[in-house]
């Protein structure tokens, strides 16, 4: 019994067969072409996405005024937990509304239960009377000393 390998059916393709100085050739063009395909690629990606990055950022710098302006005075219609709907209302009005009724100080049991106006409050009031009593002692001991 005799087996026949025949290298050509193995190496060669339609065109006929390719020697180790063509296949090698081929492989080496095939993957500079691939490698400088997707370097370029890479880099036309960088470059846009860089100069949609910059016109965004340009984009915006000229609009925020007027975005800012619109968000504010831009009427809607808040709801309710359950989804039943509240008067129509603006943003300017809903930010002053709540800042008012935050502005207001209420001596709570706990801390962590005070709002910031009142955390606020209490830290100034708490500075001052530190401050005076600093001086008070001072004086106080100075009066005593001298006595």
């Amino acid at each position: 019994m005799k087996f026949e390998i025949d290298l050509n059916d193995i190496l060669g393709d339609e065109n006929g067969v390719e020697t180790l100085q063509e296949s090698v050739r081929r492989q080496i063009v095939y993957n500079l072409t691939t490698t400088i395909k997707q370097g370029i690629q890479k880099q036309i990606n960088q470059e846009t996405a860089r100069v949609i990055n910059e016109e965004m950022q340009t984009a915006l710098r000229s609009r925020m005024g007027a975005l800012i302006d619109d968000i504010m005075t831009a009427e809607y219609t808040p709801v309710t937990t359950y989804g039943d709907p509240r008067p129509p209302t603006t943003f300017r009005s809903e930010l002053i509304r709540s800042i008012t009724e935050n502005m207001v100080y209420k001596k709570t049991t706990f801390s962590n239960d005070a709002n910031a106006f009142t955390k606020a409050v209490d830290s100034l009031v708490s500075e001052q009377l530190k401050a005076f009593q600093a001086a008070f002692d001072k004086q106080v001991a100075a009066t005593f000393t001298a006595a």
